[in-house]
C-alpha cells in the first residue's frame, strides 16, 4: 500500500499554531515567570512536583500538604516523566521543560488532525476544527490533555499506516499519561473481537501493561495502588450516568449553569460526532467518551476552568468526525473513500 507523505497544511496547521503559542506565552513568562504556568490550579503543581523526582518517594507533596494525592499523581507518569527527560534531570529546569512539553502537544494537536483526517480520505483542512475546542483556554496552564490527545492522534495516524508497533507503543505511553486513554482502543480490540483476530485484540488489550507494571512499582515504592488511591481526586471523579451533573445542579457548586451547559453540549457533540463517523475508528472512540463523560463525577466538575480541560479531549475528537465526515461529502478524492484498514469492521491489509 502506498504510503501518503504528511500533508503540507498539516505542517502549516502546526507551524502557525506554534508562532501563535509562543507569542502568547512571552508576556505570561516576562510577567510571572514559570510559575504563573502552575499556580492557577491543583494539578499543574501536582505535575511539576511529581516532575521533580518521577522515581521518588513523593515527599515533596506531604512539604505542600497534599500527602494523600502521592500514589495517584505518580500513577500518571507520562507528563511529568517528558518533563524530568528534557531537564536532564536538573529540578531548575524541569518547570520550563514541562511548559515546553505542554506548548508543543498543543502544537502538535492541529498538524496530526488534519494528517488522520487525510488517512481517512477527507481534506487536511478538517484538522482545523481542534482548534475550535477548549484546548488553547488551557494554554497558559500546564495539563496533560493536549499530551493525550497528541499521543491518541498519533496513535492512530500510525495504526492507519499499518505501522502497528509503534502504534501499540504510543498507546501504551499515552495510558501513562492518564489512564482513561484506554478508551481510545475501544474500536480497535472490538473490531477485532467482530472478526475474531483474538491476537490482534490481545495486542491491544497488551499495551496497559507498561501501565499495570509503573502501578506496581508505585505500589512497592511509595505504598499504594495509583487505581485504589484513598482521595477526593480519585473517589469523586466517577459517578452513575448523569450522578455528576445532577449533584453540581442540586448543589448549585460554582458556575453549575456553565458547567452543566458545557458538559452537555460536549456530549451531545461527541453522540452526533460517533454517528457520521460510525465507520472509522475515531467514531467509535467518540462514542466511548460521551458515555464516559456522561458519567463525571462532582469532583471533575466543580469549577469551569477544570471541567473546560476534561472536555477538551472529547471535544477535539468530536469535532474531528464531523470535520471527516462531512469533508469526505463534498470533497472527494477520486479513490475509495476508506481504505480497509480504516474501518471498524474491515481487517488489516497491510
Amino acid at each position: 500500500m502506498p504510503r501518503r507523505p504528511i500533508p503540507p497544511l498539516a505542517w502549516l496547521l502546526s507551524g502557525g499554531t506554534a508562532i501563535a503559542l509562543i507569542a502568547l506565552a512571552i508576556p505570561v513568562l516576562h510577567d510571572g515567570g514559570t510559575a504563573r504556568f502552575f499556580d492557577q490550579a491543583n494539578d499543574p503543581l501536582f505535575y511539576r512536583t511529581t516532575a521533580l523526582s518521577p522515581f521518588g518517594t513523593g515527599r515533596a507533596f506531604v512539604d505542600i500538604g497534599f500527602a494523600p494525592e502521592i500514589a495517584y499523581r505518580y500513577g500518571r507518569i507520562g507528563l511529568p516523566f517528558l518533563g524530568w527527560i528534557g531537564a536532564l534531570g536538573r529540578p531548575g529546569l524541569v518547570p520550563w521543560s514541562l511548559i515546553v512539553v505542554h506548548l508543543a502537544a498543543i502544537t502538535a494537536v492541529p498538524g496530526l488532525a488534519a494528517a488522520l483526517a487525510a488517512e481517512y480520505d477527507a481534506p487536511p483542512i478538517a484538522g482545523a476544527v481542534a482548534l475550535l475546542s477548549s484546548l488553547l483556554i488551557i494554554r497558559n496552564i500546564v495539563y496533560a490533555e493536549p499530551l493525550l490527545i497528541a499521543c491518541i492522534l498519533l496513535a492512530y495516524i500510525l495504526e492507519a499506516r499499518c505501522h502497528h508497533r509503534s502504534a501499540l507503543a504510543t498507546f501504551a505511553f499515552a495510558i501513562l499519561v492518564k489512564e482513561t486513554a484506554v478508551l481510545a482502543l475501544v474500536p480497535w480490540i472490538w473490531g477485532a473481537l467482530r472478526r475474531r483476530e483474538f491476537a490482534r485484540a490481545a495486542a491491544f488489550v497488551a499495551t496497559v501493561v507498561p501501565f499495570l507494571l509503573w502501578s506496581l512499582w508505585v505500589r512497592v515504592r511509595i505504598g499504594e495502588f495509583p487505581f485504589l488511591s484513598k482521595t477526593p481526586s480519585r473517589g469523586q471523579a466517577i459517578t452513575w450516568p448523569g450522578g455528576g451533573l445532577r449533584y453540581v445542579m442540586h448543589h448549585q457548586t460554582p458556575d453549575h449553569v456553565a458547567v452543566t451547559a458545557m458538559v452537555v453540549v460536549t456530549i451531545a457533540l461527541c453522540c452526533v460526532g460517533a454517528f457520521v463517523a460510525r465507520d472509522l475508528p475515531i467514531g467509535g472512540f467518540t462514542a466511548a467518551m460521551a458515555v464516559f463523560f456522561l458519567c463525571l463525577g462532582p469532583n471533575a466538575l466543580r469549577y469551569s476552568e477544570e471541567t473546560l480541560r476534561l472536555l477538551s479531549v472529547p471535544q477535539v475528537f468530536a469535532l474531528l468526525c464531523v470535520a471527516v465526515a462531512i469533508g469526505r461529502r463534498i470533497a472527494p478524492t477520486g479513490v475509495d473513500r476508506v481504505r480497509v484498514t480504516h474501518t471498524i469492521d474491515a481487517g488489516s491489509s497491510c
